[in-house]
């Protein structure tokens, strides 16, 4: 579960804020979050860590208009339990625009972002309890992105809808690829 998706859900007016730019980096997130992210002793072991550091720094929440999160959701073609990884939109209070990020089915509390440049962002997954990145699964071969859009290497790749606390959220699965 990603810490963010509750902590931004809790406070839309941050979603407007975030949302502005073209992206909202984890800096601007633990400001504006505080401790409803992360607590003070979370906070300095990242600050003690210039490596933890500096990969999380990289990471971002994209921000998307309501009608482009619209455009992805039609292309999906089905609609499947949320297991595993996925893509949601948390809109901000107009409901035009939104900040696009990674959520899971776990129950460990993780900070997930995106990182690396768009489209072909990767998920990255911080654990606030151990002070250590998480490993995720691999699954590089079908996965959801920023933009909702499935993107996979076999050509069987395909979205589906999940209904979570967001909403709705894309995954992107395979027939042929195990959860």
């Amino acid at each position: 579960m990603n810490r963010l998706v509750d902590a931004l859900l809790a406070n839309s007016e941050i979603v407007d804020l975030a949302a502005r730019g073209e992206t909202a980096h984890f800096d601007l997130l633990v400001e504006a979050l505080g401790d409803r992210l992360l607590s003070m002793p979370e906070r300095e072991l990242i600050n003690r860590d210039d490596d933890l550091s500096q990969r999380l720094r990289a990471g971002y929440l994209p921000s998307i208009t309501a009608q482009d999160w619209d455009g992805a959701l039609r292309l999906t073609e089905g609609e499947e339990m949320a297991v595993g990884w996925w893509t949601v939109m948390i809109a901000a209070t107009t409901g035009t625009i939104g900040l696009t990020m990674p959520q899971d089915s776990s129950v460990t509390q993780l900070v997930a972002l995106f990182t690396g440049p768009a489209p072909d962002a990767v998920v990255i997954a911080y654990n606030p309890v151990l002070g250590r990145f998480a490993d995720l699964p691999p699954s590089a071969h079908c996965m959801a992105g920023p933009d909702g859009k499935c993107r996979g290497t076999c050509g069987e790749c395909r979205s589906n809808r999940v209904l979570d606390k967001t909403g709705r959220g894309i995954i992107c699965s395979c027939p042929h690829q195990g959860r």
